[in-house]
């Protein structure tokens, strides 16, 4: 054990430059006199070594004919550059070949990157301003300045149009527009990197998106000249570093993420490649597959690096279990507390879930990953489980179903799905609904980018089943044994035990392609109008004498009563250590969609993405439209509309821009 406390504490709420550089001072002090140790750099350059090597000699791109090659391209042009130098003939090649393609959101990060770190290579001196008069003509969504997209597509955007037009500076006549971009960019970087740290961010702990949406400020980091935005990009990067090390559960991202891909075999994502540089072990090489890794080239050809502290974070390298609380904002922050998170690790798994009234309807919320567990193996993948209602045709438990409420306390998580009786008929408002917002988005996004051919965005989601049940998805080589209302599954590390809710349900297994791989489902039905659910207890295996033991403690630990669950979704359980929870589905309520860009109202290209102006659709209120429970935990009432820290937990604080990581072992 190790019988000193470490601390990292990055205090960002300041206001005035020369203040915020006093602290950044003070900092800096305070981490020489507590002799922390220092970032392991050897280990990092062995990890970048080997992305370094196996995207510039391995990695094959696609076809330049597809509609953004340069975000597969620029990532392997950096990896030849910094193995082969500025002079590879490959890199020069492709930047000459691609100079004349009108610039995305991808394509300018990278270019952004290269122009910066390599303007000596010969492709970039030759061709520096016609890249740059392909940035500067571009008009519409897409452009570097006013553009609309998603969160990560945003960042990348005008991260990258703060670099551009500060290049710009060097070609006065050509480009007298740049000093007023770079004013407005930096105007929109120290907003947005101030929200962050207040409210969250929209996309959170995406395993998809985190590393799309972080490197724009890696770019700003390294490049920026104004030490200003510099600061602001750095304290964007530590929210992001922390982050990132909390939810990393033994080689992935764990916990609830808005837009991930769910529990899935062999989820290989630039966020977990990007998380691997930074915390995992330089002995351990991932598994290369796909194209995601490529993006961690940013991060390696940077020189920025998380704290050391956050190491024993990322490694979950502390004696208790941790246990954490988070709020983020809706998607464009029109509501600054929207979503509830929650996460809880140990040694041996880490559980998170999401709590939010988010509606579900739309292509915004289909990636919403609303819980997930992660457990420790000795294998190349951890074990990922998740679950769901069946509202729509997806079994890896991502999709936001409008008819599931989930909560969790610990180590204890609550899931009941219970559709209406009128369900078909809300099924079918919120398709109306939904097309009446897409007319109104493309009328208005046309006024504000009249030169535009981007394809109707506002859909609604696919694949409806409208299927009175609830799942849990697991690993085909998982044990599970079902005994009555009960079931029990046994990981290497981790032990599950899992009440199965509705008194007239129907439990049945079976096998299910997800994602083109085979997974174990346990399934519970029930008629139209009732009840069906699940409460999972997590526990390592290590407290344990054995499995037989597992199961006869559980069974004297826990208490459940359920007056009232089949009809009105009602239950009070004890879990296996003495917490009291009340769960009450909630079945009358409101619900919003992510807004993401789907936006209408405003008719002119906007600097500052907000909502309101956006709007969205005024969704029903009333029997049907809840999402969101009520409950009580030992007899305290939840509020889930409630302000609350970005994260608030034993050993980590994200609060009115501050963070502070303080694991006491020992």
């Amino acid at each position: 054990m190790i019988g000193s406390m470490q601390s990292f504490t990055l205090f960002c709420a300041a206001r005035d430059l020369s203040h915020r550089l006093h602290v950044l001072v003070l900092i800096t002090i305070l981490f020489q006199t507590q002799a922390q140790a220092q970032y392991p750099e050897s280990d990092f350059k062995i990890k970048a070594e080997v992305l370094i090597k196996q995207t510039a000699d391995k990695y094959r791109p696609p076809s330049m004919e597809i509609g953004d090659p340069e975000k597969y391209y620029w990532p392997k042009t950096i990896a030849r550059f910094d193995k082969y130098g500025v002079t590879d003939s490959l890199g020069n090649a492709w930047i000459t070949a691609m100079k004349d393609n009108s610039p995305f959101h991808f394509t300018l990060l990278g270019m952004a990157r290269l122009m910066q770190l390599y303007p000596h290579a010969p492709a970039i001196k030759a061709h520096r301003l016609a890249i740059l008069k392909k940035v500067f003509e571009r008009t519409d969504n897409y452009n570097a300045w006013t553009s609309e997209g998603t969160e990560n597509h945003t960042s990348m955007s005008r991260t990258s149009g703060y670099l551009f037009a500060q290049e710009a500076l060097h070609f006065p006549d050509k480009f007298p527009e740049a000093p007023q971009k770079i004013q407005q960019m930096k105007d929109w970087i120290l907003a947005w990197s101030e929200k962050a740290l207040v409210y969250g961010t929209g996309e959170w702990n995406s395993a998809i998106y985190t590393a799309y949406n972080l490197c724009g400020f890696l770019n700003l980091y390294d490049f920026a000249k104004d030490e200003e935005v510099r600061l602001a990009a750095e304290k964007v990067l530590d929210f992001y570093a922390a982050e990132m090390a909390l939810y990393y559960s033994f080689g992935i991202i764990g916990g609830a993420e808005m837009r991930g891909n769910g529990a899935v075999e062999g989820d290989y994502t630039a966020t977990r490649y990007l998380a691997w540089l930074w915390f995992g072990e330089a002995t351990k090489i991932p598994f290369f597959s796909g194209s995601q890794y490529i993006q961690a080239l940013h991060a390696v050809t940077s020189a920025y690096r998380p704290d050391t502290t956050l190491f024993d974070l990322a490694h979950k390298n502390f004696d208790e279990a941790l246990w954490v609380a988070g709020s983020k904002p809706s998607y464009l922050f029109e509501e600054t507390h929207f979503v509830k998170q929650y996460f809880c690790a140990t040694e041996s798994y880490t559980l998170g879930t999401a709590v939010s009234p988010y509606g579900g309807w739309t292509g915004g919320n289909y990636q919403l990953v609303n819980w997930k567990l992660v457990a420790k193996s000795e294998a190349e993948e951890p074990w990922q489980i998740s679950g769901n209602g069946l509202t729509f045709d997806e079994y890896s438990g991502k999709a936001r179903d409008p008819f599931s409420q989930y909560f969790q306390h610990k180590n204890t998580f609550i899931l009941v799905h219970h559709p209406p009786k009128n369900t078909d008929k809300i099924i079918a408002e919120a398709k109306a609904i939904t097309a009446d917002w897409s007319k109104k988005w493309r009328a208005d996004f046309d006024k504000r980018f009249p030169v535009n051919d981007r394809h109707e965005i506002v859909n609604f989601n696919k694949n409806v089943l409208a299927k009175n049940a609830a799942f849990l998805n697991l690993p085909t080589s998982a044990k599970l044994e079902i005994a009555g209302n009960y079931a029990y599954i046994a990981l290497p590390h981790t032990y599950l035990a899992v009440r199965i809710l509705g008194s007239k349900s129907a439990v049945s297994t079976f096998e299910e392609k997800v994602k083109k791989l085979a997974r174990q489902i346990l399934q519970v039905s029930a008629t139209q109008g009732r009840a069906c659910g699940f409460i999972l207890e997590a526990f390592d295996k290590t407290d344990f004498t054995s499995w037989a033991d597992f199961k006869e403690t559980y069974q004297v630990k826990h208490r459940i009563s359920l007056n009232n669950f089949d009809k009105e979704g009602m239950l009070t359980y004890t879990n296996f250590y003495g917490d009291e929870i009340t769960f009450e589905y909630v079945l009358t309520g409101s619900s919003m969609e992510a807004l993401v860009d789907w936006g209408f109202g405003p008719t002119g290209p906007m600097v500052a993405l907000t909502a309101p102006p956006f709007k969205q659709p005024e969704w029903p209120q009333g029997k049907g439209w809840g999402r969101v429970p009520q409950v009580k935990v030992n007899g305290k009432e939840i509020d889930f509309s409630a302000s609350a820290p970005v994260y608030n937990g034993e050993g980590i604080l994200v609060e009115d821009g501050k963070i502070e990581v303080d694991l006491k072992k020992g």
